[in-house]
């Protein structure tokens, strides 16, 4: 299982940083960011630090402490709204990309900070708050 396991990191890894490195220099980018979770890697820093150098491309990459994985953070935000014994969303909720992170989508609350959307939110829930 190993092999397996090591084979696909060795494929993806690859693949992503072969594709992005000739992204940049068929844009003539100068710069490659990776970050989220992947960006944890180890194999997929070195790599990519590898061949960015080899191209003559910065590359940057946050400390692996601030790569976090998104669905980890989700439900991380999840975990608490439960915890403080909010409701869930409908099924029906609609994305919005255009929201901040430290406002999330709860039934039942309303608008607040001059935000105006179609759907309501819940705007006490701020990083001061959310942890303490």
């Amino acid at each position: 299982m190993r092999d397996v396991s090591a084979s696909f990191q060795e494929a993806v890894v690859d693949v992503l940083t072969r594709k992005a490195v000739r992204a940049c220099k068929d844009e003539g980018v100068d710069h490659l960011m990776i970050g989220g979770g992947v960006a944890a890697n180890s194999r997929l820093r070195a790599l990519a630090e590898e061949r960015c150098e080899k191209a003559g491309i910065r590359l940057r990459v946050p400390r692996p402490k601030l790569c976090t994985d998104n669905g980890a953070m989700v439900a991380a935000l999840g975990a608490e709204m439960v915890a403080r014994n909010r409701s869930a969303s409908s099924w029906d909720l609609s994305a919005d990309s255009s929201l901040p992170v430290t406002e999330p989508h709860v039934p039942g609350h309303g608008h607040g900070h001059g935000h105006t959307h179609d759907h309501d939110h819940v705007h006490e829930v701020s990083k001061e708050n959310l942890y303490s």
